[in-house]
């Protein structure tokens, strides 16, 4: 019972916590904040849900974050997700600090990450591929998506995402999630399930406790069964015992066998009689 109530009161803190987040994004961002990126990043308005004009994303220093799960004595772990990140600048050949980065979730800009993240040039190489691919991989678009914060900002990507870009990182840079929307259905279904959950929890707290079992109890549902009686005493008869247990009566034999005793007397050797041929066969 314990373990139950420490999983249901887990859970409900859970559901109860995205729940309103949720919620509360939804509400609050009823609709885009349609702004040019230069724009932003004067105003830095307070909205989740972006639509941000003339913002040039270069997928050339785009950073692959994988997520790698490992059991337990294994040294070395399965690649169970992989998130493409993209910097946002305010031009081509911006060299400023970076205040936004796309995380990629439509298939077209996923590639273009792919492309970018896995390049395997160094040096003077890679030099001559970062100017064949300006023209592909640098391009001016409108980002349109949900920023992360809160529960679902995670601060090792943040780590991961400041070691790759063209320029240094702003500090309070964002990161952005691609075609996202908010979920305020989501937020209501959560908040339902974390009351379920928190009504269930107040419901084993509240349970009666198991009555204690004494002579002649009769749980419910038993009304056909006798109660317990207790053990009687000897000499001393009880309401539910007529006295001490009786000898059981032995049954009498009708015909009592007597033992085999044999007489003694002379032994008497068997007389042979007179010999007789046997008879011919009659013709």
């Amino acid at each position: 019972m314990k373990g139950l109530r420490i999983f249901l009161l887990i859970g409900a803190i859970a559901a109860i916590v995205f729940g309103v987040q949720n919620t509360l994004t939804s509400v609050q961002n009823s609709t885009p904040t349609k702004i040019k990126y230069t724009d932003w990043i004067a105003q830095r308005p307070n909205a989740q849900w972006l639509e941000l004009d003339d913002a040039w994303i270069d997928f050339r220093y785009a950073k692959e974050i994988q997520t790698i799960s490992k059991r337990k004595g294994q040294t070395t772990g399965t690649v169970t997700k992989r998130e493409y990140f993209a910097p946002i600048y305010r031009g081509r050949d911006d060299l400023q600090s970076v205040c936004a980065f796309l995380k990629c979730n439509d298939q077209a800009s996923t590639s273009k990450a792919m492309e970018g993240a896995n390049i395997g040039y160094s040096g003077e190489a890679r030099k001559r591929w970062l100017a064949e691919a300006d023209g592909r991989l640098n391009v001016q678009c409108t980002v349109r998506g949900m920023v992360r914060a809160g529960l679902f900002d995670d601060g090792d990507d943040r780590r991961e995402l400041s070691k790759a870009m063209r320029g240094e990182a702003d500090p309070n840079f964002i990161v952005i999630d691609e075609n996202e929307e908010p979920h305020g259905v989501e937020g209501m279904a959560l908040l339902g399930l974390g009351g379920v959950l928190l009504l269930a929890f107040a419901g084993t707290l509240l349970a009666k406790k198991k009555q204690p079992i004494y002579p002649g109890y009769m749980p419910p549902g038993a009304q056909n069964y006798l109660p317990p009686q207790p053990y009687p005493q000897a000499g001393r008869p009880t309401p539910y015992s007529p006295g001490p247990p009786q000898p059981y009566p032995q049954q009498p034999q009708a015909y009592p066998q007597q033992p085999y005793q044999p007489q003694p007397g002379p032994y008497q050797q068997p007389q042979a009689g007179p010999y007789q041929p046997p008879r011919p066969p009659q013709v």
